[in-house]
């Protein structure tokens, strides 16, 4: 039966872009395209874990045996959501003429240099610092353990805490530069250099997720930019075989990082380490098992939205029942298990369905707006998604949309007295 919903999972998710990509406004990276690439390729690693298949791990239908269930009705509740937004605004324009002028961008840049190279200072003190903990490293996967269990003190906790924020002020440096990059044509160059650069920090943990974290906010404002723009046939061309390298490439990354963590004896295969998109699924199997539909208090979204100001007594009650397992302390859970603490099995398949219109919807009225501060917000709310299979989503973006709402407060004092940039704030 779970073999059943994850096929269905995967076909929803594959007939859904398949569709929409026919479409004028698929040639963007909203929150729904995001959405069903993340969901279609998690659905799809656990297929062929459950089918054995390109795999060397076993695993049985039990593995899922609730949580490919979820899964499959969050998926069509988030198809119903994403295709409601669209009907909704199906008469709106959805973009104006008028790009921001790629010379303002250029100043923007030049005059926020500083913040890659922050990001790489600070990748660099948490690299000195991890190493200066443990010595000599006689494996990947032994600093990996250490980077995310020891404790920063002193000096180093300030640095932790601020290398966050500083993280975010990156991913919008990647953001601006995505969009200049829409109009001008990618420069391979530039962008491999700011992104290592933007990447250190997230690179400091020895894990995998800042493949993503530089890559997408860059993608999402590049064909935002790209969606209203005439180029000649050639640059179209030459970015297309550009961007195709880079996918195959940040693939193969991805991959090898993986084999690289993984210190067993045991042989691995390329789909291997694409089981961190399944891993959440797991995760989620073993909350519906241990709590059923009435074994515990709803919170109401305290877990999900809340849990930046308020402690959910759920997942603390969870995370000490596997505390005896460092491997499954430190694994990712997705969003689901947080929709279930709050709403429960029915009330998380409906609120997953709002949640999904309401930031597609924001998105699309997004698009015609041709400000400095739309495109940030653009590129985050399209991003959020992304992660639900393996993060609880709005803890993960909350504080990347607080910067976005400081910024826009203060947006003349940090934009203003660049010339001609008043129009786009």
């Amino acid at each position: 039966m779970p073999t059943i919903f994850t096929y269905w999972t995967f076909a929803m998710c594959l007939t859904f872009l398949f569709f929409m990509l026919g479409t004028k406004r698929y040639r963007l990276l909203l929150p729904s395209t995001l959405h069903s690439i993340a969901w279609g390729i998690t659905a799809l690693v656990m297929i062929f874990q459950i089918k054995r298949i390109f795999v060397s791990s076993n695993f049985s239908e039990q593995t899922f045996s609730l949580s490919a269930k979820y899964m499959c009705y969050i998926i069509a509740s988030s198809i119903v959501g994403f295709t409601c937004a669209h009907v909704f605004t199906e008469n709106r324009k959805l973009a104006g003429t008028e790009q921001i002028d790629i010379s303002v961008l250029d100043v923007i840049l030049k005059r926020f240099r500083w913040i890659p190279y922050l990001c790489a200072l600070i990748g660099i003190l948490l690299f000195a610092f991890i190493f200066s903990t443990i010595g000599n490293v006689d494996t990947f996967s032994d600093y990996r353990s250490v980077a995310l269990t020891v404790k920063r003190v002193g000096y180093m906790a300030v640095i932790q805490r601020i290398s966050g924020h500083v993280n975010i002020l990156g991913s919008f440096y990647l953001m601006l530069l995505g969009y200049k990059m829409g109009q001008k044509g990618i420069d391979i160059k530039e962008f491999v250099f700011n992104v290592l650069l933007c990447s250190l920090i997230n690179m400091s943990i020895g894990g995998r997720v800042w493949i993503l974290n530089s890559t997408l906010p860059f993608f999402v404002t590049f064909f935002l930019s790209r969606y209203n723009t005439d180029l000649t046939a050639s640059t179209h061309q030459s970015d297309a075989k550009k961007i195709l390298g880079i996918v195959v490439s940040l693939a193969c990354l991805f991959s090898v990082i993986g084999l690289l963590r993984d210190d067993s004896a045991e042989s691995k295969t390329f789909v291997d380490k694409f089981q961190y998109f399944s891993d959440g699924m797991r995760m989620t199997n073993m909350v519906l098992k241990q709590y059923p539909v009435g074994s515990y208090e709803l919170e109401y979204g305290k877990s999900e939205f809340l849990s930046s100001w308020l402690e959910s007594p759920m997942e603390k009650r969870f995370d000490k029942s596997i505390s005896y397992d460092i491997g499954l302390s430190v694994t990712v859970k997705s969003s689901l298990p947080f929709l279930y603490y709050d709403f429960g099995f029915w009330g998380g398949i409906l609120v997953w369905g709002v949640v999904c219109f309401l930031l597609e919807y924001i998105c699309i009225r997004l698009i015609s707006v041709r400000k400095i501060m739309g495109i940030l917000l653009f590129g985050q709310l399209s991003c959020f998604l992304f992660q639900s299979p393996v993060f609880p989503v709005f803890s993960l973006n909350l504080p990347s949309l607080e910067w976005i709402l400081l910024l826009y407060i203060f947006r003349r004092h940090v934009f203003g007295n660049i010339k001609n940039c008043e129009q786009y704030l």
